[in-house]
């Protein structure tokens, strides 16, 4: 709801197209930094039906940013078992944040589809299945997140940066948290609806 509450507060409509088009960069970078679970929420958001109300809004973010939204969420699409988020992860090297929705599903179907005993005896195999995907899930995390080296010389060490870049630096963690102290989600929907009427109404007179 985090994405679709900063969208649909937005009243002006060049700052909510650049709003739109800065959270699909963020899943971008995500997705680069394989941490599918923040990426699936922010596409979640932008597909949210509330956001997707405001046609005059996307019809002004532009066909190649709606063509990167689109290809993630073919990434989220359910069918056959998340098959294209499953092959996408099969590749993929350690670090990883992984999309939890599935972990949870997968050890709960493994937990609940099995019975503890088979013939008066603890099933082993239920406890195997289990315990393998649980090292599966802890390997993802085996090898540490090293930005620098991920997105490439975007960036310097703090040791070499200027003054002034280490004062930006520290104004800027200044109002991500001042952000995040004051953070305010809606989570209802028919509120949320709301909005995107108001938006909606806003955008065609």
């Amino acid at each position: 709801f985090w994405v679709a509450t900063e969208i649909l507060r937005e009243p002006v409509l060049a700052q909510r197209v650049r709003l739109i088009k800065l959270f699909i960069k963020i899943a971008k970078y995500c997705r680069k930094a394989r941490n599918y679970n923040t990426m699936f929420a922010i596409t979640s958001g932008l597909s949210y039906g509330a956001v997707t109300r405001l046609r005059s809004t996307w019809e002004r973010v532009g066909s190649r940013h709606i063509k990167v939204v689109e290809e993630m969420q073919q990434l989220m699409n359910p069918s056959r078992n998340m098959y294209n988020y499953r092959h996408l992860i099969s590749g993929v090297r350690s670090p990883m944040i992984p999309f939890f929705p599935v972990v949870k599903k997968d050890v709960t179907f493994m937990f609940l589809g099995n019975d503890n005993k088979v013939d008066g005896l603890m099933n082993f195999e239920k406890l195997r299945m289990i315990s393998k995907e649980i090292r599966n899930f802890c390997n993802y995390h085996k090898n540490s997140y090293h930005p620098l080296a991920m997105f490439g010389s975007q960036g310097l060490p703090q040791a070499r940066l200027s003054r002034a870049a280490q004062n930006e630096q520290w104004l800027t963690q200044r109002r991500v948290d001042h952000y995040l102290a004051n953070l305010d989600v809606v989570t209802d929907e028919n509120s949320l609806k709301k909005m995107a009427e108001t938006l909606v109404e806003a955008e065609t007179n």
